[in-house]
């Protein structure tokens, strides 16, 4: 599926008309051909389409997602022909032996992490950073503890000695701007989840029946840091929560990063990363790439 393909809607009324899919707004009319259309990502709850939209996405076979008002996915609409396929990548996606992708991502969390870590000033060779190294090897079987073993090392040479990372209920500055942070790439990934017609309740690693976003939790690792970076950047001392704290954070999708030789935008990276996860699960590529996230 190309980048380019993919529509995001954010308002207006969505109708087809000759050949098109006509996207009504108040600054005026977007024309799109249905022939350079692969998929919808509703996001406002101020749109609305026609019937004629829906008939023709059927028939197309393009997928249709809708997202809630947090940006993730709320509903995915196919055609029957689409149910078939979606049903093989499915199968793919839950029966291969995931081990080695789990490693690879897992290598290249430590390694941006240990980019982070210098670009803030760690000393390239101070004790913590020869120890994250040498985390980058990979052995079977031991990605979890190699993953946890980093973290330790990374999250005390952060911030401050002092800084305790807390995934809920976090009150302190820090780690709901990490928060915050962390939700709006997760979001971004479950759309381009679904969008590519993978099951984002089926993890690679994370398997936890009560989260809908298992793939995404394993997808995003190797993107943490970026979130990491912008938080030590911005004055932590202001209380998050107000309107130009956010703003601050959203400013993440502003970031870019290298993958397969070529600079992406953040979201276009994110997306890169997604498509080619679903090319593997196709046989259309043996592994994903490396992402080197620029700081």
């Amino acid at each position: 599926m190309d980048l380019e393909r993919i529509l995001v809607i954010e308002e207006g009324y969505l109708y087809s008309d000759q050949g098109s899919l006509k996207n009504k707004r108040d600054a005026g009319t977007r024309s799109v051909a249905w022939v350079d259309v692969a998929a919808l990502m509703i996001e406002g709850y101020g749109v609305s389409l026609s019937l004629g939209v829906i008939q023709e996405c059927a028939d197309r076979g393009i997928a249709v997602v809708i997202a809630d008002k947090d940006y993730s996915p709320a509903s995915f609409l196919c055609s029957p022909a689409q149910h078939i396929l979606h049903r093989r990548l499915l199968e793919e996606q839950m029966n291969r032996d995931q081990g080695i992708i789990w490693s690879s991502i897992v290598s290249n969390k430590i390694q941006n992490q240990l980019l982070c870590m210098v670009k803030l000033g760690t000393p390239e060779d101070s004790s913590p950073a020869m120890q994250m190294r040498r985390l980058l090897v990979p052995h079977p079987g031991e990605d979890t503890q190699r993953e946890a073993l980093a973290a330790k090392i990374y999250w005390e040479n952060m911030y401050s000695g002092k800084f305790k990372r807390m995934k809920k209920g976090a009150e302190d500055n820090i780690n709901a701007r990490l928060n915050f942070g962390y939700t709006i790439l997760r979001s971004y990934l479950s759309r381009y989840i679904t969008l590519a017609g993978l099951h984002p309740g089926v993890g690679i690693n994370h398997r936890n029946q009560r989260n809908p976003f298992c793939l995404s939790d394993d997808l995003i690792e190797p993107f943490r840091p970026a979130v990491d970076y912008l938080v030590a950047c911005v004055d932590v001392s202001v209380p998050f929560g107000k309107p130009e704290t956010k703003k601050e954070m959203l400013s993440i999708l502003n970031g870019s990063g290298i993958y397969n030789g070529k600079n992406y935008a953040m979201s276009s990276l994110l997306r890169q990363y997604v498509l080619d996860l679903s090319n593997i699960f196709k046989g259309e590529k043996e592994s994903l790439g490396q992402v080197n996230l620029v700081f």
